[in-house]
């Protein structure tokens, strides 16, 4: 990491919070499913738009940690297909 701490701190950051939004959103997406299982609709609705907006949100750090990737390797490699947003869906 001497060769350039500043932007390997950027990436370490970028994965850490994609990281972070995505166990949130984990979690949400599994009480949705309880919820659902109980027959609790108004709870597993709210769990799993809460879920979405946390996965969402750990998406575009985990592209920013990416694309710093990228960028620090010299050159710009594209998001593979399996990797675009949507994709899979």
């Amino acid at each position: 990491m001497a060769d350039h701490p500043e932007e390997h701190q950027k990436i370490i950051e970028a994965h850490e919070k994609a990281a972070h939004y995505f166990q949130h959103a984990l979690q949400n997406h599994r009480a949705a499913a309880e919820h659902l299982k109980k027959g609790d609709h108004e709870k597993a609705a709210h769990h799993g738009y809460t879920a979405y907006g946390f996965a969402s949100h750990a998406q575009k750090h985990a592209e920013e940690a990416a694309l710093h990737h990228s960028h620090e390797h010299g050159h710009n490699e594209p998001l593979h297909a399996h990797e675009q947003p949507g994709a899979g869906q």
